[in-house]
């Protein structure tokens, strides 16, 4: 079974464009959970509004809004998924046809799959249209360097596998990106998931990858041809002051002295929210 973890906070209109492109794959999804951290806009209209079309299973998950807290958010959604297989995406990303079938195909107990997504700019996001979404042909809106950007990520990845293969590199790369990508439960259970202790914006993605790096897991990007597009939006994330630098500098070290599993994750949550679960189909 084949899951997919979407943390959402409002923007429903993204989240809307996600789910059909969801629904547009090559390969469905068995289920997707929808984790929430805590939206003010009424989510769970826009989900049921669109809900019949959609060909998989749909959960709805809530934590209450105490801030931004992405890594709890996955973390609901994990414990909430029945999949052995875990592939996170992000509500602002949309996919190419074969995208999902790309991890399905090749999974790896000892890997985890990265991508890299096409950032597109606010005049392609504006173009972008339900019917390119729901055709997954997206060749009309993107540019010729974009592509390029994507398959030289690929090939830097590439070799970074196969360095780490054969010679042992200490290398954290390829970088897990916690919107594009794909692991398999038991490992993610290994590390004990997301540390939650990473709130606000910046670095639970990079704790995570070391820690699957240290407990024996390799990335690989298997995505040269199928790849994630990101939907413009006018917060850039990555401007933002990375306030958890001192914390994840810490943790740097006492992961490669062995410590591999998040202080709070799947186990032992951080906090005692209110969760709130819906089945919705």
């Amino acid at each position: 079974m084949i899951s997919g973890i979407i943390p959402i906070y409002n923007r429903s209109e993204n989240l809307k464009k996600c789910l059909i492109s969801l629904n547009s794959q090559s390969l469905l999804l068995d289920e997707a959970v929808l984790s929430d951290d805590g939206s003010q806009e009424d989510i769970l209209s826009t989900i049921r509004a669109i809900l019949p079309e959609l060909r998989f299973k749909v959960k709805y998950v809530r934590q209450e809004d105490k801030g931004f807290r992405a890594a709890k958010c996955r973390n609901n959604g994990i414990r909430e998924s029945k999949g052995e297989y875990l592939i996170f995406i992000d509500q602002d990303i949309i996919l190419t046809r074969n995208y999902i079938r790309s991890f399905v195909e090749k999974k790896d107990v000892d890997i985890f799959l990265v991508a890299y997504p096409v950032r597109l700019t606010e005049e392609q996001t504006r173009k972008l249209t339900y019917d390119m979404i729901k055709d997954a042909n997206y060749d009309d809106l993107l540019f010729p360097r974009q592509i390029r950007k994507i398959r030289k990520q690929f090939l830097e990845d590439g070799f970074e596998y196969i360095f780490k293969r054969l010679f042992k590199t200490k290398s954290y790369k390829p970088k897990l990106r916690s919107g594009v990508f794909g692991v398999y439960r038991d490992r993610i259970l290994q590390v004990n998931g997301f540390d939650e202790n990473y709130q606000d914006w910046g670095n639970e993605d990079d704790d995570l990858g070391r820690r699957f790096y240290q407990a024996g897991l390799i990335g690989k990007n298997v995505f040269y041809n199928e790849y994630p597009l990101h939907l413009f939006h006018s917060i850039g994330q990555t401007n933002r002051e990375r306030i958890n630098l001192d914390y994840y500098l810490q943790r740097n070290a006492e992961i490669k002295g062995g410590d591999i599993k998040a202080r709070n994750g799947i186990s032992n949550p951080l906090g005692d929210d209110e969760i709130r679960v819906v089945e919705l189909n």
